[in-house]
């Protein structure tokens, strides 16, 4: 899950990026149950590493919606996974001020 704060008429507003990562990794490596094995998270990023046997998954989501997907060695992802909208990605928006959720046409 990932924050990031925007002023939008002059009200502070946040979206928060929900992604379910073992359907969209299942999906970018052709199959498999993906689980999580650890996760990393700092100013700009959060890192997930993810396994599947002997197969092993990293998934960097940057708080600017940029994603990178390497899955033993070949990067199978690399750009924004919310542009173009994702069936992978949700975005819900909140009024920072009072925590309302914002629902944006």
């Amino acid at each position: 899950m990932q924050d990031g704060t925007l002023e939008m008429l002059g009200e502070p507003i946040v979206c928060q990026v929900e992604v379910d990562l073992k359907g969209w990794i299942k999906e970018l490596a052709g199959g498999g149950e993906w689980e999580l094995f650890d996760e990393q998270e700092d100013d700009l990023a959060t890192t997930f590493t993810m396994r599947n046997g002997q197969r092993n998954a990293e998934v960097t989501l940057y708080q600017s919606g940029h994603a990178i997907v390497d899955i033993d060695g070949a990067a199978l992802f690399n750009g924004n996974l919310t542009e173009h909208g994702s069936r992978w990605a949700q975005l819900t928006y909140f009024n920072a001020l009072n925590g309302e959720r914002i629902t944006l046409n």
